[in-house]
């Protein structure tokens, strides 16, 4: 059997399995995208609508329609003076030697997995890559989920799963996935063997980084290097302070980790005193809209920028050729 028929073969495999994940009750899932019993949600952050089922982008399909993820309006953009901060790619310094050298014969296999911010991030990413012909994209994201509802949606279990259905599939595993997801996670978890935890309290930090290294863990098991990105400041103060929470336990666990990167969106997507902004200048001066009308999603331009900064994480950590 060739490679490219192993690979055809395994995402056929592994869009089955994603469907089949929003409907399994094994898998943690049901079918809509909130459960009866789920508690409160943060600012409807993941009210996106459409197929409950994880969304499965073929690498050797781009495709141009913006990311569905608008949500109801929570306010209106803010009113603040043109920050100096643009949406110019960063520069990212190696800081160690290429793993390896990428080739459009040895293309690098990514994927991106989480919530609904996870969706315009692997979108644009694949776009933004697909000229390259230097990556093979996978994107898997399924709204109203992250780590606080495991009885929702077992991400840790359902990420064993999925790399076991693909290794089984013949086709090969990702080399590095992009993780977005947090949106949903504001609310109280319970550890093991305790009850549940206050949003922000110690047993709340400890069990929530337990999960992030639950998920790190599974990933870096199979040799697989992670790229977990903090969530992007929201227009919403509170909304904010919580995502501000969450980045903190993700840089923490992710850096405990060495074959795991923490990228901070927070910086590139907020003015340059660090306030949210709707929008920041283009290349040529202009204000560009990055964010959807509800100040917590990304449009097409947000995830851009943020794929942008991927692909120069990517590029320090590789020796793309071509």
């Amino acid at each position: 059997m060739s490679a490219d028929h192993r690979a055809r073969r395994g995402r056929r495999a592994l869009a089955l399995t994603l469907a089949l994940a929003a409907t399994s009750p094994g898998l943690g899932a049901c079918g809509s995208d909130t459960p009866a019993d789920a508690g409160p949600d943060l600012a409807g952050a993941d009210a996106p609508a459409g197929s409950t089922a994880p969304a499965v982008a073929d690498a050797t399909t781009t495709t141009t329609s913006p990311p569905t993820t608008e949500a109801p309006t929570t306010g209106a953009p803010t009113t603040q003076p043109p920050p100096a901060r643009t949406t110019s790619p960063p520069s990212i310094t190696p800081t160690g030697p290429a793993i390896r050298t990428v080739t459009s014969d040895t293309p690098l296999a990514v994927w991106t997995l989480g919530d609904s911010t996870a969706q315009p991030i692997g979108e644009t990413f694949e776009i933004e890559s697909h000229p390259t012909g230097l990556f093979r994209t996978t994107n898997a994201y399924k709204a109203s989920t992250g780590l606080a509802r495991p009885d929702f949606f077992d991400w840790p279990y359902f990420l064993a799963y999925l790399l076991d259905s693909t290794t089984a599939s013949g086709a090969p595993l990702p080399e590095a996935v992009l993780v977005s997801m947090g949106a949903n996670d504001g609310q109280p978890v319970r550890p093991p063997d305790g009850p549940y935890a206050d949003v922000g309290s110690p047993a709340w930090i400890e069990e929530y980084g337990r999960r992030v290294d639950q998920m790190l863990a599974v990933l870096g098991s199979r040799g697989v290097r992670v790229y977990w990105l903090g969530q992007p400041i929201a227009r919403d103060p509170a909304y904010s302070a919580t995502m501000a929470l969450l980045n903190g336990v993700y840089a923490d666990v992710v850096s405990r980790h060495p074959n795991a990167v923490y990228i901070d969106t927070w910086t590139y997507l907020s003015d340059d005193a660090g306030n949210y902004t709707d929008s920041l200048p283009g290349p040529d001066g202009a204000p560009v809209v990055l964010r959807n009308e509800d100040g917590i999603h990304l449009n097409v331009a947000g995830g851009t920028l943020v794929a942008r900064v991927v692909l120069a994480h990517l590029a320090a950590d590789y020796e793309l050729a071509g």
